[in-house]
């Protein structure tokens, strides 16, 4: 089942991005300066740890966020 809107509204897509569960979470604990797995997971204790991978997973399919080595860490 496809929970898409199939609407090119920039609100409608906005809404399909970020109402999933925990998703706003996520997203508040970025824009406050998080940019590390752990720094987000702290940010968001009671989220599972594959849940959070998922979410900032789908977050860099749509293009929210990108994940980028800065030396040999990853940030978001």
């Amino acid at each position: 089942m496809d929970d898409s809107y199939g609407q090119f509204c920039t609100v409608a897509r906005a809404a399909e991005a970020l109402c999933e569960r925990w998703t706003p979470l996520v997203v508040r604990e970025l824009l406050c300066g998080s940019k590390r797995f752990n720094d987000l997971h702290r940010g968001v204790p009671r989220m599972s740890t594959s849940l959070l991978s998922q979410r900032l997973r789908h977050l860099e399919e749509l293009g929210v966020v990108r994940h980028t080595a800065n030396g040999k860490v990853w940030e978001y």
